[in-house]
C-alpha cells in the first residue's frame, strides 16, 4: 500500500479543488493500491469531503480524513504560541500540518509521501514510493537541480546567504518522501516542535518558515531526488525547456496556474480539473470571472499609481534580488526611498519611514505573500490605506494582455 499525504485548510471552500486535482492526477497514473491521507481542520466542508470520497472511491482507492483539531489540539496550541505574529484568519497553521504526519499516521505505517496541493502527478507515484532512502529520514528535490541559479538561491534563502547551507543543497519541501520510522526514532522533540523552535530563533520575518526549518534540520541528512519528482513550473517556463510537461510531478508553486491553454502546463492542470467532482459549470464561470476581475483589479491599481505619481514620493521595500525587476516594472522618481527587506527590524524601519512621510509617500512592497499579509495588517492597523499608501508588487505583474490594457488607458 502506498501512503500519500496532503495538508489542507480551506476557509473559503475553494481551495479543496486544487488538492482534488492533484489526487485525480495521482490515481489516474498509478497502478498500485493507494491510501490518501488528508490532514485537515474544521474548515473542510462536508460537501468537499464527499467530493474527495467520490473522487477516490471511483478509482477504487482509499482515503482517510485526519482532523488535526480533534486529533492533536495540543499541537495546534503549540503552533499558535510560536506564530502569533502571523495575521489572524489566514492559513497560518496549514504549512505546519505536514509536520504532524509522523504523529498522526498509524505507527505501523513506516513511510509516506507528502505532496503540496499545487502539484499534478504526471507519473506513477510508485516510482517515488520505491526509491531506496538508504537510511536517510527524508528525500527531496533541490532548487538548483530544477533550474534555480546559485545567485538566486543565495539572494533569496537566508540559510544559504548565512553559509549554513550550500546553494546546491537547498531543497524544496513541496514533495517529500518520509521514512516515518526513522523520523519518529530520531526526533526526540518531534518534527513539528523542532521546526517551530528553529523558526523562532530566526525572528518573525522568516520566509517559507517550514521549508527553511526542514532544510536546517535535515541539511546533512537527506537524500537528493531526481528533478522529475518536483518540476517547478516557474523555473521550467523560464528555462524554456521542456516545452511539454514530462512524466514528472509538476509543481505549480508561486501561483503558476494559468489559463493560456497553448501552454502545456496550463492545459494539463485544467484537463485534470475537468475530470474531478469539483468541476462544474459554476466553477468555469468562477474561473473566467476571476481572470477578468484580476485584469480589472490590476487596471484599477495601475490607475491609482498613475494618479499618485505627480504628488507622491515612491518607496520600495524589497529584497536586493528583486530590485532591478521591481524598478523596471514600477519606475522610480528622483527622491525614491529604498528599504532592504532583509535587514534586521526591516518591518519596523518600513513603518517608521511611512509614519515620518505620512501622506507624501507610496511604498511598493515585494515580499512573500504570507509576509505581505502580515505587513498589510500592520499598516492598516496604523491607519495607512492599501492602494494609496502601499501596494503589493505581486498584484501588479501582468501578462501581455494586461500590459496592452495598461498602455491603452
Amino acid at each position: 500500500m502506498i501512503h500519500v499525504c496532503y495538508a489542507l485548510r480551506d476557509e473559503s471552500g475553494k481551495y479543496s479543488k486544487f488538492v482534488g486535482m492533484s489526487i485525480q492526477s495521482l490515481l489516474e497514473n498509478t497502478k498500485e493500491d493507494v491510501t490518501i491521507h488528508l490532514l485537515h481542520d474544521s474548515t473542510l466542508s462536508l460537501d468537499n469531503q464527499q467530493r474527495f470520497r467520490k473522487l477516490v472511491y471511483t478509482q477504487s482507492q482509499e482515503i482517510m480524513f485526519h482532523d488535526v483539531e480533534k486529533l492533536v489540539p495540543d499541537k495546534l496550541d503549540f503552533i499558535d504560541s510560536y506564530v502569533q505574529n502571523l495575521p489572524k484568519n489566514k492559513n497560518k497553521f496549514a504549512p505546519f500540518y505536514r509536520l504532524l504526519i509522523p504523529n498522526i499516521l498509524s505507527q505501523d505505517i513506516e513511510r509516506a509521501i507528502y505532496l503540496d496541493s499545487d502539484t499534478i502527478v504526471n507519473l506513477d507515484i510508485a516510482e517515488l514510493w520505491n526509491v531506496d532512502l538508504n537510511w536517510f529520514p527524508i528525500a527531496a528535490v533541490t532548487q538548483a537541480s530544477v533550474g534555480e541559479s546559485k545567485e538566486e538561491i543565495e539572494n533569496f534563502e537566508p540559510l544559504v546567504r548565512q553559509k549554513i547551507l550550500k546553494s546546491e543543497d537547498y531543497f524544496n519541501s513541496g514533495v517529500l518522501l518520509l521514512d516515518l520510522e526513522r523520523i519518529r526514532s530520531f526526533e526526540i522533540d518531534g518534527l513539528l516542535e523542532r521546526c517551530l523552535k528553529v523558526r523562532a530563533s530566526w525572528g518573525t520575518q522568516q520566509k517559507l518558515m517550514d521549508q527553511n526549518a526542514l532544510n536546517f534540520i535535515f541539511k546533512e541528512n537527506y537524500l537528493k531526488l531526481p528533478p522529475k519528482f518536483n518540476r517547478l513550473v516557474f523555473l521550467a517556463r523560464r528555462l524554456g525547456t521542456p516545452k511539454k510537461a514530462g512524466r514528472e510531478i509538476i509543481h505549480y508553486a508561486s501561483q503558476t496556474f494559468g489559463t493560456k491553454f497553448s501552454d502545456d502546463y496550463d492545459r494539463l492542470w485544467f484537463e485534470c480539473y475537468c475530470r474531478t467532482p469539483f468541476f462544474s459549470s459554476e466553477s468555469v464561470i468562477d474561473l473566467l470571472t476571476s481572470s477578468r476581475s484580476s485584469a480589472i483589479q490590476k487596471g484599477f491599481i495601475w490607475k491609482r499609481i498613475v494618479n499618485l505619481d505627480v504628488t507622491r514620493q515612491r518607496g520600495f521595500f524589497m529584497y536586493p534580488k528583486d530590485s532591478d525587476q521591481v524598478v523596471r516594472l514600477i519606475g522610480k522618481n528622483d527622491n525614491a526611498i529604498g528599504l532592504n527587506a532583509d535587514f534586521p527590524n526591516a518591518i519596523d524601519n518600513l513603518t517608521s519611514t511611512m509614519e515620518e512621510n505620512r501622506g507624501n509617500i507610496s511604498f511598493f512592497i515585494k515580499v512573500e505573500d504570507e509576509e505581505y499579509h502580515t505587513i498589510r495588517d500592520l499598516l492598516i492597523g496604523r491607519g495607512f490605506e492599501e492602494y494609496i499608501d502601499f501596494f503589493n508588487v505581486e498584484e501588479l505583474k501582468l501578462n501581455d494582455n494586461g500590459y496592452r490594457f495598461i498602455k491603452s488607458m
